[in-house]
């Protein structure tokens, strides 16, 4: 007789037979409450892809043009976070440097080219290059880096957004209650 046959039939022997359904029902219930209550709370969510890693500070100086931002010397795209981002990788930038007017620079990019001897170049993300996709509490999932990898970044802007107008700020999301 197998190890899991036995462990079965004694499991069936010390418990009342009626018990295990009404005990799997109980469970059942509980998940599909718990499963209502998260759906509840990211109802109408906009979830965006995933970006490979997310600024920890702020870019070396840059200037944006449209939905286009350009390093103002030339140079090698900077490291984010720890992680190494090549051309045609999304990142979120969520550190504009100083004012106010530069946190309307913030959002997800591709990076258009990685610089060097030239000067690097980041392009809004399609999902992210109109007013209209720029949802308040927006959430993007962030795949690598020392202190966001595996976590996700909130847009916490509120109120009607206009794209490079508005400033956008992200930070962690309220956590969900067990």
């Amino acid at each position: 007789m197998a190890l899991t046959t036995i462990a079965v039939s004694k499991l069936s022997t010390a418990v009342d037979r009626t018990s295990i359904p009404r005990a799997i029902k109980v469970l059942r219930d509980e998940a599909e409450t718990r499963l209502a209550t998260v759906e509840a709370q990211v109802s109408g969510a906009d979830f965006k892809e995933s970006v490979l890693a997310a600024t920890a500070a702020a870019l070396p100086a840059y200037t944006r043009a449209g939905n286009v931002l350009t390093a103002d010397a030339p140079g090698a795209f900077p490291s984010l976070d720890g992680v190494a981002v090549g051309a045609g990788k999304r990142f979120l930038h969520q550190h504009g440097s100083g004012s106010l007017a530069a946190h309307a620079d913030n959002g997800i990019y591709t990076l258009t080219d990685a610089g060097g001897a030239g000067a690097w170049s980041a392009t809004r993300a399609s999902d992210m290059d109109a007013s209209a996709e720029v949802t308040a509490g927006l959430m993007v999932p962030v795949e690598q880096g020392t202190l966001y990898e595996g976590h996700h970044r909130q847009l916490k802007t509120v109120g009607a957004i206009t794209l490079n107008t508005t400033a956008l700020a992200f930070a962690e999301p309220e956590s969900i209650e067990d």
